[in-house]
């Protein structure tokens, strides 16, 4: 992988988002050291080290699932984009409360959208795609 990027993955633990990675490199190169297998899509214009994905849990288990759950933490807030925080089990993770296990889901609570009525946050939960109400991936 082009030292430039790889650098830019170290900075991110280990994560990048595409925008950020276009940021410092052409697409070619992005798309390079996807195709040889140094970077791995979990989100929607999220990428991870190939080397910090683990082998399935279950059968079928999606990328994000397989990943520490500090690095699919840092996977998930990279594709919020700072529209959302780490809640629940992932935040007591955060906060040392309780241990997030290997695979379980990634808790993300965004705020209400800006024609919504209710003044409460919405809980998600992603586990390999892109955040959806309640929904597991």
């Amino acid at each position: 992988m082009n030292e430039v990027l790889a650098s830019l993955v170290r900075h991110g633990g280990g994560v990048v988002t595409w925008a950020v990675a276009r940021q410092v490199v052409p697409e070619w190169m992005l798309r390079r050291a996807c195709r040889a297998g140094h970077l791995v899509r979990v989100l929607p214009q999220v990428y991870v080290d190939a080397r910090l994905i683990r082998d399935p849990v279950l059968p079928g288990d999606p990328v994000l699932a397989r990943l520490d759950p500090p690095a699919a933490q840092r996977a998930a807030l990279a594709y919020a984009d700072g529209r959302a925080a780490l809640s629940q089990l992932s935040a007591l993770d955060v906060w040392g409360l309780r241990r997030q296990a290997l695979g379980e889901p990634v808790h993300l609570t965004w705020p209400p959208a800006p024609d919504s009525a209710h003044g409460h946050t919405s809980s998600f939960t992603t586990a390999g795609g892109s955040p959806s109400r309640h929904r597991r991936f």
